[in-house]
């Protein structure tokens, strides 16, 4: 693999439900010679090791890359109660749309975990999506019940409950349980 000089630049958009999200912008020296989305798991973040790896190995191969951080996770605003596998969609499709705003038409998408379920499911909503990788991806995005389950009575309960995945508290909403029953992959 030839090696590129490159450069990272922070970038705001607004997502689903309205708040910035963060995302970083990997920008190779030369043109590029194309673009690639780069969506994180369910409760990872932009910043997550093998993300910016990722991201600067692509990018030393001459694509320009964004890797971002959804609604309510790592440094983007938002409330983490409020995500939705659907609202997940609608922010890929905001960071999609803010890298074509910048020149960058998104060539392919990489999603990992429920991150490629969202990439499936909004890949045929952007129109310059040519390639579409998914890491771990789920066959559906109800595969996350499985996290939750023992849960689910105290959220459908209570509205919203803490779930605690890899060693984290997340809320997690009766909105987000009953969104993932409209998704078919």
């Amino acid at each position: 693999m030839r090696a590129f000089a490159s450069t990272m630049r922070n970038r705001t958009f607004a997502g689903a439900t309205g708040a910035q999200l963060a995302g970083v912008l990997h920008v190779p020296a030369t043109s590029a010679r194309g673009s690639v989305l780069f969506a994180h798991c369910f409760t990872c973040s932009k910043d997550l090791h093998i993300s910016t790896r990722l991201a600067r190995s692509v990018t030393a191969a001459g694509y320009a890359v964004l890797r971002f951080d959804f609604t309510g996770i790592g440094e983007s605003g938002g409330d983490f109660a409020d995500k939705t596998v659907t609202n997940n969609v609608k922010d890929v499709v905001a960071a999609a749309h803010a890298l074509i705003r910048r020149g960058y038409g998104p060539c392919a998408v990489v999603g990992h975990s429920l991150g490629g379920a969202a990439m499936l499911l909004a890949a045929q909503q952007v129109k310059t999506v040519r390639s579409v990788v998914v890491i771990g991806a789920p066959a559906s995005p109800r595969h996350i019940e499985r996290l939750i389950a023992g849960a689910a009575p105290d959220i459908r309960r209570q509205g919203t409950a803490s779930v605690v995945i890899g060693r984290r508290a997340f809320p997690i909403s009766a909105t987000f349980l009953d969104d993932l029953e409209v998704h078919d992959q």
